[in-house]
């Protein structure tokens, strides 16, 4: 209809202007312009439209085509509005920590050096205080600033906040000090005493001699203008590394990392920089929109060896407020950098120890991730409760709605799968134990009961004949051994496995059962008949294709470089095909380790 043409005006006419605005001339402002207008006013507009059009299918009940428009407004308008909940009130506030360990045979012992940066505070509050608290849990030996610290919107003010930082820096209480250096936004803080600053010691173009189990460690702190890459700063640089001793180890700061342009051929061990926010928003293969530094975007986060140096460059733990624009970070969460320097001897020995003793790595995952008593005292009954409740919402599906246990026993696994997706994301490993655990002792318990129980009977596919009970525990060790091996071995890209087999899998069983018609039989055990169809199979391959492009938006360890864009569909199809081909009872174990596995190594972790 052609009245349907206004909504879709009301969108694209006034986005080709802010395009066009931001193109000739960037700014803050404009970027606060259209974020608004896209996420507040669009919903907006959208559910009036959608009101309008149900009140013409109302009157006009044959009127379908009102209808449809109805609904597309109203999910668009859904859309623009979770994603301003998700990026403006969720994401800036979910604050993650990157973990590098680097061979040296400059140190004797570990030396575990926290890089934060950008704190950007427009106002110190709650989340400051969570983040200092972090850095406090993570004990380093040393932390570093690269810049940024208070970025303020009225009413708060400079002589109301600095205080409170300054108190918040007095909290850390590293053995070797906290360093850091100036900002764009820090000018203010230039030639503030140290005390002033809770114990953060700025060095501008100086540098900082630490003494660490035997090891001199050599801090030079650069200006904002020599962070630039001015000439000046890039002869500063050289004539201080030429005056550092070969057994030193030697680190730089500076806030933008522009400066790694011009001493790539320098072999500092460690360079150090902020600025660039990760980009704030970045889209999965093609990585972030601006950056506001000339190096390369894939260097505007995240750590890499460049020539004969190497680089972290941190997301920052803030966010962008100049112009009072909304803090808004999208596939880029805030982060700090865990750096563990090892010795080159020691690393070498843990690697061929771990090699040769497997063991090791599963009691050493355990030690690392078990969960704080507090979180087992609070979190397990929650855990218990929200398991059950899944299990009970599925039996009550199958038994009050008679609906196949095809789709129950996806409910189940779909919802279980997601909450495993949601919580590694928040909380991490160890509280994805957690709630394995308390999972552990709801099927359990479901099993306990036997057939003919509400929650058994949510699982028990009737196909299995005598084997119901028996194709409910498989497939849990199934899930449990494809979770374990994927995080020890692949960490924080076991979330591509949860997703997969949360969403592709669970998907491809309700999809076989409903539209099936090309059936193909697939290994079984104890003599069960198992088939799959054609149609699961390709829904696997779709849902299997977004689940991949919805990890990389999600979280910071599954982004993929651009070169990688093409594979995507092959890794997809690869799922599919792992799908097709795994035993009856074993698709939740190769689904969870294979794609993390390919993942892993298509972005060269593996």
């Amino acid at each position: 209809m052609a009245a349907d043409r206004l909504p879709v005006l009301t969108f694209a006419l006034p986005n080709m202007v802010f395009v066009t605005l931001l193109i000739v001339r960037p700014s803050f402002a404009g970027i606060r312009a259209a974020y608004n207008f896209n996420t507040l006013l669009i919903p907006c507009l959208f559910i009036l439209w959608a009101v309008i059009r149900l009140g013409q299918w109302r009157w006009h009940r044959g009127n379908w085509q009102a209808l449809r428009a109805a609904v597309i407004c109203i999910v668009i308008a859904a859309l623009a509005l979770g994603l301003r909940l998700y990026a403006t009130h969720i994401e800036p506030y979910r604050l993650v920590v990157r973990e590098v360990s680097i061979e040296s045979e400059k140190v004797s012992r570990p030396l575990r050096i926290l890089h934060i940066t950008d704190i950007q505070s427009a106002g110190v509050g709650s989340y400051e205080r969570k983040a200092f608290a972090r850095m406090r849990e993570l004990k380093p030996d040393l932390i570093v600033h690269t810049g940024d610290l208070l970025q303020l919107l009225p009413p708060a003010t400079f002589e109301s906040e600095l205080p409170k930082i300054a108190a918040l820096f007095r909290t850390l209480t590293p053995r070797l000090g906290v360093y850091g250096v100036i900002g764009d936004v820090d000018r203010i803080t230039e030639g503030i005493p140290t005390q002033d600053l809770g114990g953060l010691k700025i060095l501008s173009d100086e540098e900082a001699v630490v003494e660490c189990d035997g090891t001199r460690v050599r801090i030079l702190g650069i200006s904002r203008q020599a962070s630039g890459g001015n000439a000046n700063g890039t002869a500063d640089i050289k004539n201080w590394f030429t005056e550092t001793q070969p057994s030193d180890f030697t680190i730089l700061l500076g806030h933008s990392p522009d400066y790694i342009m011009s001493i790539q051929d320098v072999p500092i061990d460690l360079c150090l920089a902020g600025h660039t926010h990760g980009g704030q928003i970045r889209i999965p293969f093609v990585g972030p929109l601006v950056t506001l530094s000339d190096v390369p975007r894939a260097w505007a986060r995240g750590f890499r060896e460049v020539n004969r140096t190497r680089l972290n460059v941190s997301a920052g733990i803030g966010s962008e407020h100049k112009d009072r624009v909304p803090p808004i970070r999208l596939a880029c969460p805030p982060e700090m950098t865990l750096i563990t320097i090892v010795p080159k001897v020691a690393f070498v020995e843990k690697s061929t120890r771990l090699t040769q003793m497997p063991g090791n790595g599963i009691v050493a995952f355990f030690v690392k991730n078990l969960p704080p008593w507090k979180a087992i005292i609070m979190g397990g009954p929650i855990g218990i409760l929200w398991a059950y409740g899944c299990l009970y919402f599925a039996g009550c599906m199958k038994r009050r709605k008679r609906m196949k246990t095809g789709y129950t026993r996806k409910i189940f696994h779909f919802l279980i799968f997601m909450s495993v997706a949601a919580i590694h994301l928040i909380w991490g490993a160890p509280i994805v134990c957690l709630f394995g655990g308390m999972t552990t002792l709801v099927i359990f318990y479901a099993v306990f009961r036997g057939p003919g129980h509400l929650l058994c009977e949510a699982m028990a596919r009737e196909k299995d004949g005598p084997q119901r009970t028996y194709y409910i525990v498989v497939p849990y060790f199934a899930t449990l051994i494809g979770g374990l091996t994927s995080n020890i071995l692949f960490g924080d890209v076991a979330l591509i496995g949860y997703l997969i087999t949360g969403l592709g899998d669970a998907i491809g069983e309700p999809v076989g059962t409903r539209f099936g018609k090309h059936q193909y039989k697939v290994p079984s055990f104890r003599g069960v008949k198992a088939v799959r169809s054609y149609e699961g199979s390709a829904a696997v391959f779709v849902v299997s294709l977004l689940a991949i492009i919805a990890g990389t938006v999600m979280s910071p360890a599954l982004e993929l470089p651009a070169s990688s864009f093409l594979a995507v569909p092959l890794l997809a199809f690869l799922c599919m095909i792992l799908e097709a081909v795994s035993p009856h009872g074993w698709d939740n174990a190769v689904l969870q380790i294979v794609p993390s596995f390919l993942v892993a190594l298509s972005r060269g972790g593996a």
